[in-house]
């Protein structure tokens, strides 16, 4: 993985990391947990490995994680670390388990930019496959005749700018209504199997028609936001 990801990658970290410091119940695991002030006895002796929030966000600051597995291994200790001193069935386990479940959304974002650039990838290669299938080299053409199918509605295959703003607009979407409306996108060419919970696609099968679908979506809610569609 490039330093450049590396560091798009930390910053999204960075970003999660204070989205949910400001959650509703964050607050209980917002900062150290103080034994004496918090009155909660043998705290240190039965959690071994206390962490919050703040002191990963700090951690974050200054640079100290290099591995994002690092990273969300602390964030998920803070729930963990919760219901181990409380109890399964405590107040403040349901709320550490709410907080656990709005991570996993807002990790998506996180997921999504992890596989951009194999995406990308894919598509490039996929799209010089197509120009060479297209343009072969003088002689093959007499033996090996290319038809190429024309739909009533030809779509144009994304330049490699257009993917990169399409995948750069995808990173905000993360919410279940709009993974559902872009679930729908890929269904109507069957790159999701109906009742799929696992939005597993294989790259080399987006069309030309579903990108653009996909980036009309797209554009139409950034409209809604009142934000700019990538340029």
């Amino acid at each position: 993985m490039s330093n450049s990801n590396q560091a798009e990658l930390l910053k999204i970290c960075k970003e999660i990391t204070e989205e949910l410091r400001k959650y509703p119940g964050a607050q209980l695991f917002n900062e150290p947990v103080n034994p004496e002030l918090q009155s909660v006895p043998g705290y240190l002796k039965k959690v071994k490995n206390p962490q919050d929030l703040g002191s990963i966000l700090e951690r974050l600051n200054r640079g100290e994680y290099t591995d994002i597995k690092v990273w969300e291994r602390d964030i998920n200790t803070v729930w963990q670390n919760a219901e181990l001193y409380n109890g399964k069935d405590s107040f403040v386990s349901v709320i550490a388990h709410h907080m656990s479940d709005h991570f996993k959304v807002l990790k998506r974002r996180l997921d999504m930019k992890k596989i951009s650039g194999w995406m990308k990838y894919l598509y490039l290669s996929r799209e010089k496959l197509d120009r060479l299938l297209l343009s072969p080299p003088s002689g093959v053409g007499p033996i090996f005749p290319i038809h190429r199918a024309v739909s009533s509605m030809d779509y144009a295959p994304f330049s490699s700018r257009e993917l990169d703003c399409l995948i750069e607009a995808s990173r905000i979407f993360y919410k279940p209504d709009d993974l559902l409306q872009i679930t729908k996108i890929l269904m109507t060419e069957n790159l999701v199997p109906n009742g799929s919970d696992d939005l597993e696609i294989n790259v080399d099968e987006i069309s030309p028609k579903a990108l653009h679908m996909l980036r009309e979506f797209f554009k139409k809610r950034f409209h809604q936001m009142n934000q700019e569609y990538p340029v």
